[in-house]
């Protein structure tokens, strides 16, 4: 992340927080928390790098720089930018089912991880067509927030239904 102030002067401010906490906050009438800030003719930057990001870094982050003007006032300025952490998907292992023919097999119970909710989760059957087991438009055959627990049931068994199904879940940012 890169928090950057430029004026017609260099900003005496800069802040960087996230959640309520300073990441940076350099001052130069105290001469706070200058460790990372470069100032480079009237610009003043601050890089923050979050080395090993977890979902605890998603939020939004806010960069202020302030300047002095005449008499004292103070120009402000203050973006901030969005970032959300997502990570790949897993899906506990799901055994093979033998199910007599007539028989209304049952895929054993698998759970989808993503640390957020996964946002879709769909069967792939033996004749190639699929089921969207979980999504936000569908009615859900999972239950559970951040770690979905799903169930599916397959209906009465044919010989058609023979074969390999496979489940995948998919997550994003938003």
């Amino acid at each position: 992340l890169t928090c950057e102030a430029e004026g017609g002067r260099v900003p005496h401010v800069l802040q960087l927080v996230f959640n309520g906490k300073y990441l940076i906050n350099y001052n130069t009438d105290s001469g706070t928390n200058t460790e990372g800030v470069t100032i480079s003719g009237h610009t003043i930057t601050y890089k923050e790098t979050i080395s090993s990001v977890s979902f605890n870094d998603s939020g939004t982050y806010y960069c202020t720089g302030k300047n002095k003007a005449k008499e004292n006032a103070k120009k402000t300025d203050k973006d901030n930018s969005e970032i959300t952490v997502v990570s790949d998907v897993t899906i506990s292992s799901v055994a093979d089912v033998a199910v007599d023919l007539g028989d209304v097999p049952q895929i054993p119970t698998f759970t989808v991880e993503g640390g957020r909710a996964p946002h879709e989760v769909i069967l792939a059957k033996p004749d190639g067509t699929t089921d969207v087991i979980y999504s936000n438009s569908v009615t859900s055959k999972c239950t559970g927030t951040f770690t979905k627990s799903c169930d599916i049931s397959l209906g009465a068994s044919t010989y058609q239904q023979d074969g390999n199904y496979k489940i995948t879940a998919k997550n994003r940012a938003k």
